[in-house]
């Protein structure tokens, strides 16, 4: 009996011992086995993931990063298509599909066993057709800044051979705290640049180092941030630039368009101009310095001025004519000139102007500000006194010339200012040319 019992027991023990090997209760690993485990899991756990990011990569994307050279395929149909060529000779559709191989001394298309199926011609693809650019912008697409997006985006990708696909952008509705938060999140998106039109240029030091930390390169456009900022790019080493319009020689030749009138401005000629001054943003550089320097303008021509009112109005065009309806309820025919920050306030203004049945250029002056289409045509309208053209087509080339740049590597420029232009009814027409080309 008691030789039974011993036999079970021991049994027991055996099966006990049996299943904690398989549960964990094995020997401590040495530190060297730990690390060894440890690298190896790393090892797979990377490959799976490279696999999967692979997998996640759109066809078309990954055709493209691995061809050395794009080429237009002729069929001996005559009908054309673009495809790739591959390391090995292959010749492939923008979809991956296998049309056969080049054959190199007479740049032919031919299948495995020799059929030929059209002629090649090589086309060197752009070095940024896989770069991926974040846009964040401060305004709607229907705004001064969506009409330089427009430019720059057709610029990159027309000229510098971006792909459209790969331009991502947001607009904030003017909300800084939102297009922080958008920024964010197209940083996350892991971009190779990006390009911002800051709603509040106090934030673009914040911006800049959030990008700055996720080594991604930052365009901006429109708005300037403050000169303290341009220079630490340069001491700091840090890849930004800017792109627009120089709000001094701008706000300068508001002034100089309203000195030049027969009257200078002065309907009632009482020796002063009264004037109301509608602003974008107060916290704007270029729009303060717009602001400041067409009054200066003026007051160098020898005019005397009086501001009746200062107003932001947002950059928008209902905002506008409802500043203006008001001022003009409560001013009357003392105010003589109306200066706006840029062209959506000015014909905010000229519709106001209208419906309280006054008649721009005949007791009432309105200039605008950056020279949009519409603004020139209000002009040849006699709705609006004149505006000034900052090139947005200029800075558009540079902004996408300095993006490319800045994936490329260099860091040098920092910042580019468009020559302003005097629009009025003398040059509208020319100017509409211009930029409808």
């Amino acid at each position: 009996m008691k030789k039974t019992l011993i036999i079970a027991v021991l049994a027991c023990v055996l099966v006990l011992a049996g299943c904690g090997k398989g549960k964990g209760t094995q020997s401590p690993k040495s530190d060297e086995s730990v690390a060894a485990e440890a690298v190896q899991n790393k090892g797979i756990d990377k490959r799976e993931t490279d696999e999967s990011e692979t997998e996640s990569i759109p066809t078309k994307e990954r055709v493209s990063r691995n061809a050395v050279s794009g080429a237009n395929l002729t069929r001996e149909d005559g009908s054309v298509s673009f495809v790739y060529i591959m390391a090995d000779d292959s010749v492939v559709s923008e979809n991956g599909e296998n049309f056969g191989v080049i054959r190199r001394e007479d740049n032919a298309l031919v299948t495995g066993d020799g059929t030929y199926l059209g002629s090649l011609s090589p086309v060197e693809l752009s070095p940024y057709r896989n770069s991926k650019v974040a846009v964040s912008l401060a305004e709607r697409m229907d705004s001064r800044v969506g009409v330089m997006y427009r430019s720059m985006v057709s610029y990159m990708v027309g000229t510098l051979g971006f792909a459209a696909e790969n331009i991502h952008m947001n607009d904030c509705g003017l909300d800084p705290d939102v297009q922080i938060e958008q920024i964010e999140v197209l940083l996350g998106n892991k971009p190779d640049v990006i390009i911002v039109a800051p709603c509040d240029v106090n934030n673009v030091s914040e911006i800049t180092d959030m990008c700055s930390k996720k080594d991604v390169p930052v365009v901006y456009i429109m708005s300037e941030p403050d000169e303290a900022e341009e220079i630490r790019w340069k001491s700091e080493k840090i890849r930004a630039c800017y792109a627009g319009p120089d709000g001094i020689r701008s706000g300068s030749d508001q002034g100089a368009i309203i000195a030049t009138l027969h009257n200078k401005g002065d309907i009632n000629e009482d020796g002063v101009v009264k004037y109301i001054m509608l602003q974008g943003d107060p916290n704007d550089p270029t729009g303060c310095a717009r602001s400041e320097y067409s009054i200066r303008s003026l007051n160098e021509n020898g005019v005397k001025t009086e501001m009746l009112l200062l107003q932001k109005a947002d950059w928008e065009r209902k905002k506008a004519k409802k500043v203006i309806s008001d001022a003009l309820e409560k001013f009357g025919d003392d105010a003589e000139v109306i200066f706006c920050g840029n062209d959506e306030m000015a014909l905010g203004a000229a519709e106001a102007v209208e419906q309280a049945g006054r008649k721009c250029g005949k007791d009432i002056f309105i200039v605008g500000a950056v020279g949009s289409v519409e603004a020139m045509r209000a002009i040849l309208d006699g709705k609006i006194t004149g505006t000034v053209f900052d090139d947005y087509k200029a800075q558009a080339e540079w902004a996408g010339n300095r993006a490319a740049s800045m994936l490329d590597g260099d860091d040098t420029e920092t910042v580019f200012y468009t020559n302003p232009t005097k629009i009025t009814a003398g040059n509208a027409a020319e100017m509409i040319e211009y930029c409808e080309k």
